[in-house]
């Protein structure tokens, strides 16, 4: 906006404010050629329609979880909702001043506010300060026909002033814009002629402003107003708050903003306060001690009663556990912990010994550390029976020793029987080979080696098979967190009662039974195979369980092959005799009929 001359409307000589209101007014004499007056309606309706939205929104964020309480809802709100406050009371009150400055304005104007262009000025009337722009300081001056999408819109009058000060004007419709074009260029040119003529009363007519400059200039207004023919229609003064409306709407917010929420946080406090004494639940008190103000101790102590007593209708580990956190400064915080949780906690663990043991290190020393002990107990004592119910008759020392076991397990808290096993080579085996060769040369057929087929690569399988039919059978009687069978490292010595826990030792001898065989499908002999067992269960310092087995191979057998025919002689050989240890094991512990046998021949 150029800078032009402000004046003030009450200042100008009568005769001057009067043609000027003329001039704006519906039967002008000297008509403004362009002009841009202020809207009537639009203000006041989108200023009305921003307030009331306002006032919506300033109630609303006021009435929004009022008094109460819940999980995700916070009856008293935090300062970040200051802002939706300020920024509410702000724009409402700027609406009301807005509006009230609009009405006020055209009430205090004897003219429509707006700018205008006339022949040799253009006026910015939209207050009682008039800024006035003489056109003898225009540097360039457009016109230009504005297009959106090749269809024409507007005209746009762009009168520039340098220094980037311009004034423009939009005018719909060609035929319009063009008309006002011609009308400034006659009027421009009329007045150019008016002062070459030195015809007075035509400059008196195209200069609105002629009775002050004739008089001194606007310079001689400028303080005061003029003393020549006083009277007249005058421009009334508008408040001083309307004035400066944004500063004072800035103010009215910050004040009505925080008041608001102070008041309402304190009233919405009270109310969800006694919406939780009326609800009378933990949850209820929880949720409202998260924002609480005014009532936190009452809200403390009431609500650490009500989850006490939640807490024993329920009797859970969970809700206990939850109350140590939620109600630390309860006075009953040492019985919940000492005595409640502990036996809630026991009521719900599971009847496996797994389960009690982590009752135990979970809560060591508890009230009920005897109880569950025993638990635990009454678990070794039932699997005894169950045991003794399957077991084998044939060995009056095994339901005893295995009774010795159990109590040998309980009391050490590790559930893991050690299957060890020893295998001794035989030097007959080696000699075998020796014989067959010398043999085979007697007889004159080839002789198949013995050794190379018994190594500890071909034999681990064969024990491990043993290791999981025997834990599969023990595993109908001993839950796996009582007893497991579980391979250990190799035997190197002949007494495992030394061993820290329970070991269930083979010791096996792999020899020559001093047969040959051979096979109708191949012309080489065979060595026979025997296994000599050494079986024996052993506790710390208790006598151990022993029994011995020899296996050795039938006058004929049959087998099948899909690879080398050695190897599956002697492998069928092995096989046999790991089974009828297999046998042996299972008559020792079980009886034939019994559902743990039964489950032992089941394993690879």
């Amino acid at each position: 906006m150029p800078d032009g001359t402000v004046v003030n409307f009450n200042h100008l000589p009568r005769t001057t404010r009067e043609r000027l209101i003329e001039s704006l007014g519906p039967k002008p004499r000297l008509a403004p050629l362009l002009a841009d007056p202020v809207s009537g309606w639009k203000p006041l309706f989108w200023w009305t329609v921003l307030g009331l939205y306002c006032l919506f929104h300033f109630v609303g964020t006021a009435l929004i979880y009022f008094g109460q309480v819940g999980p995700l809802i916070d009856p008293v709100q935090d300062p970040w909702h200051l802002l939706p406050y300020f920024g509410s009371a702000f724009f409402l009150t700027a609406s009301v001043l807005a509006v009230a400055f609009h009405v006020l304005r055209r009430k205090a104007l004897p003219f429509p506010p707006g700018r205008y262009l006339f022949p040799l000025d253009i006026i910015d009337a939209r207050s009682r300060n008039l800024r006035i722009t003489s056109l003898s300081e225009l540097e360039d001056f457009k016109a230009v026909h504005e297009h959106s999408n090749g269809v024409y819109t507007h005209t746009t009058f762009t009168f520039d002033f340098g220094g980037g000060d311009r004034e423009q004007f939009v005018v719909r419709g060609k035929d319009e814009a063009e008309k006002r074009m011609r009308e400034l260029q006659r009027a421009r040119a009329a007045f150019g002629k008016a002062l070459e003529d030195k015809d007075a009363n035509a400059v008196h007519h195209y200069d609105l402003f002629y009775d002050v400059r004739v008089r001194g200039g606007f310079e001689s207004l400028q303080g005061s107003a003029s003393t020549e023919l006083p009277g007249g229609m005058l421009a009334g003064e508008l408040p001083r708050v309307l004035e400066r409306r944004w500063l004072a709407a800035l103010a009215v917010g910050v004040v009505l903003g925080s008041s608001t929420w102070l008041v309402r946080n304190l009233l919405s406090d009270s109310v969800a306060f006694t919406h939780a004494k009326t609800v009378g639940r933990e949850a209820t008190f929880r949720n409202y001690l998260r924002t609480a103000w005014l009532h936190v101790d009452e809200a403390k102590e009431l609500g650490a009663k009500a989850g006490f007593s939640e807490c024993e209708q329920t009797n859970t580990e969970r809700c206990w556990e939850d109350y140590l956190v939620n109600w630390s400064e309860s006075p009953r915080l040492q019985e919940a912990r000492v005595e409640r949780l502990p036996r809630a906690a026991l009521k719900e663990a599971a009847p496996t010994l797994s389960a009690l043991r982590q009752f135990r290190k979970k809560y060591p020393q508890s009230v009920v550390d005897a109880e569950a002990q025993e638990r635990m107990h009454q678990l070794f004592a039932q699997a005894l029976t169950d045991f003794q119910s399957q077991a084998s008759t044939k060995n009056p020392r095994l339901v005893p020793f295995v009774g010795k076991l159990l109590a040998h397990l309980e009391s050490t808290g590790n559930p893991k029987v050690l299957v060890r096993f020893q295998r001794e080579a035989s030097t007959s085996l080696l000699e075998a080979d020796m014989l067959m060769q010398k043999a085979g040369k007697k007889l004159r057929k080839p002789m198949a080696e013995v050794s190379p087929y018994f190594t500890d690569e071909r034999i681990l399988p064969l024990e491990n098979n043993i290791t999981q039919a025997m834990g599969a059978a023990f595993k109908q009687i001993f839950p796996t967190d009582l007893l497991v069978l579980e391979k250990g490292p190799a035997l190197s010595a002949r007494d495992t009662s030394n061993s820290s826990v329970p070991v269930l030792g083979i010791r096996y001898t792999v020899g020559s039974s001093g047969k040959v065989f051979n096979v109708s499908e191949d012309s080489r002999l065979f060595v026979g195979i025997a296994f000599e067992f050494d079986v024996e269960m052993s506790l710390p310092n208790e006598k151990p369980l022993q029994f011995s087995l020899s296996v050795g191979p039938p006058e004929r057998f049959s087998f099948r092959s899909n690879g080398s025919l050695v190897e599956a002689a002697y492998q069928n050989m092995a096989l046999r005799a790991f089974d009828e240890l297999d046998d042996k094991l299972r008559h020792t512990f079980f009886r034939p009929d019994s559902k743990a046998f039964m489950a032992g021949t089941g394993a690879p």
